[in-house]
């Protein structure tokens, strides 16, 4: 679950992140929404699937849960998110979770939707991280970068034909994959986990 609650219990303001806190429920919702989607995405592979349903699945379930990790740690690295915008960021990232679930059907007639779908929640975390984010000019770039410019990768991909949409949402990972591996690991250094939350599915940074 994303680990920086959306509406804080008393008992954790000012805490610090490695003295942990609880999973509240608008986290467990936003769990469930993943959990139906993927519990959609399962029903492909039921009984004696072939090796389209298998590359169906996985090319819906990876970057859908890309997706879902590069919210969980975008909260939690940004701890002072007031209660109110994160839960309109969050209940609107369930919307487009739903998108996705919708999405899936025995073929791939809708992959525009799961297009628009991951867009949208890179839209989110853009408007998130300028919110919140760093304000110098090379994490500006990096943030625009990464949420905005990939969200455009996401949507130019729902106008394009299969197969060519997919190799256009592979382009938007990697691009996000090498933003992290070769920008910024200052954070690295600070990350600390919280098992009380891993136990729960999440990690605190």
């Amino acid at each position: 679950p994303v680990t920086e609650s959306s509406s804080r219990a008393p008992e954790d303001a000012g805490r610090s992140p490695a003295e942990g806190r609880r999973v509240d429920w608008l986290e467990l919702f936003f769990d469930l929404a993943f959990l139906a989607f993927i519990t959609q995405l399962a029903h492909g592979i039921h009984g004696s699937p072939g090796s389209f349903e298998f590359l169906v699945f996985i090319a819906w379930s990876i970057p859908a849960w890309w997706a879902w990790t590069n919210i969980l740690v975008s909260v939690n690295l940004l701890p002072t998110l007031p209660a109110r915008p994160l839960g309109i960021a969050l209940l609107l990232a369930m919307g487009f979770v739903g998108l996705m679930a919708a999405s899936v059907t025995d073929n791939v007639d809708r992959a525009w939707a799961f297009s628009f779908a991951c867009a949208g929640l890179r839209l989110i975390l853009l408007v998130l991280w300028l919110y919140r984010g760093k304000k110098t000019r090379r994490a500006l770039l990096r943030t625009f970068v990464y949420n905005g410019g990939t969200a455009l990768i996401w949507i130019a991909a729902a106008f394009v034909p299969t197969p060519f949409n997919f190799g256009l949402w592979a382009v938007a990972i990697l691009i996000e994959v090498l933003l992290l591996r070769f920008g910024d690991m200052r954070r690295s250094a600070t990350v600390q986990v919280d098992a009380d939350l891993v136990g729960a599915g999440g990690v605190m940074f």
